[in-house]
């Protein structure tokens, strides 16, 4: 036994010393491995993988960055750029509105924080991104900035039919623009209210805004305008309904509510409507001229002159002139009516 023993001694010990190694060498890949794992991400070969188009390869990498160095402007930038070629907008969003640097670059970050929500449908979040650069301080670089999300704005309002909203900020687009630089907003302005989007193209526009947030009322009213225009009166009015329901406070549902009614010929329906004038409803043009509408089916010829006057002072608009010219007419004010009748052509003009 004791011999058995002795001879089987050698082969235990290397047996013995091998297994030691081997555990040392898997403890010490081990160990290696989770240094690696540990390793901060190279910013260089991130960028190496989205220049060979190796997004999902190189978005790991950045997050990891980003998420050691939160004010690692470069490595969110190249990330954003990443998520929005994977179509992960809101991310890209995201991630550009943490940005944390001077004024100017935080505005530029939320400006392309609202065109990343813009590409994904989102409209009414890049409408708030981008107003969101407008409330803040005027700084070095920052103005400019702000005029970029003025225009993007007035092609937000443009395309959503918001027609009170695109004046307004055309309006301070052409104010907060240079001198020399004053006929750019003013050429927009002219071509965004004469080349009406066509119907089809804007319902094709605004579905996938409402896809993307079916709480986007706003593009829904906006839809249901163009429907009018194609003279779908009961889904364009199914549509607004929606919109009202959730929010019968709001003017522009209102207003919407009511030129579907008007193209639609429903003087009963504009006499019900003008019962439920929703609030600030002095501020719009389209309020005063239905009730101007509304008068002029009671026959009540001065209350109709009187507020479609209310509506030219808010917004003088050649269908108002030439409206008014009519009415005067009616009430045997012939010279006086054609006289705006006139007037009303010679504004049709371009």
């Amino acid at each position: 036994m004791n011999d058995e023993a002795m001879n089987e001694s050698p082969k235990s010990s290397t047996t013995t010393a091998w297994l030691v190694a081997a555990v040392a060498v898997l403890a010490s890949a081990g160990w290696l491995g989770w240094q690696w794992q540990r390793r901060p991400p190279d910013f260089a070969l991130a960028r190496l993988y989205v220049e060979g188009r190796g997004w999902e390869k190189a978005v790991p990498m950045l997050e990891r960055i980003v998420a050691d160095d939160p004010g690692n402007g470069d490595a969110i930038r190249l990330l954003s750029f990443c998520y929005r070629q994977l179509d992960r907008h809101q991310d890209a969003a995201r991630v550009l509105a943490s940005v944390q640097g001077d004024e100017e670059e935080t505005a530029a970050s939320l400006f392309f924080a609202g065109q990343a929500l813009l590409a994904g449908d989102r409209r009414r979040d890049a409408e708030q991104m981008w107003k969101r650069v407008l409330e803040r301080e005027s700084a070095p670089g920052v103005d400019g900035w702000k005029q970029e999300c003025r225009r993007e704005l007035c092609n937000l309002y443009a395309i959503g039919r918001r027609r009170r909203e695109f004046l307004a900020v055309s309006e301070d687009l052409f104010e907060n623009a240079l001198p020399r630089d004053r006929y750019i907003p003013l050429q927009y302005r002219l071509k965004s209210l004469i080349n009406v989007v066509e119907p089809n193209a804007g319902v094709r526009k605004l579905e996938p805004a409402i896809a993307a947030d079916p709480g986007d009322d706003y593009s829904r009213a906006g839809i249901a305008l163009y429907l009018a225009d194609l003279d779908k009166f009961d889904e364009a009015l199914a549509r607004v309904k929606e919109c009202r329901t959730r929010a019968p406070d709001e003017l522009f549902f209102w207003e919407a509510w009511c030129q579907i009614l008007e193209r639609r010929g429903d003087m009963k329906g504009i006499a019900e409507a003008v019962k439920q004038l929703p609030p600030k409803a002095e501020e719009s043009a389209i309020v005063w001229q239905v009730q101007s509408l509304a008068a002029e089916q009671r026959n009540d010829f001065t209350g109709a002159v009187a507020h479609l006057q209310r509506a030219m002072a808010v917004e003088p608009r050649p269908e108002y002139t030439h409206r008014m010219g009519q009415l005067l007419v009616r009430q045997r004010k012939t010279e006086e009516g054609n006289r705006e009748l006139k007037r009303a052509d010679r504004k049709s003009v371009v």
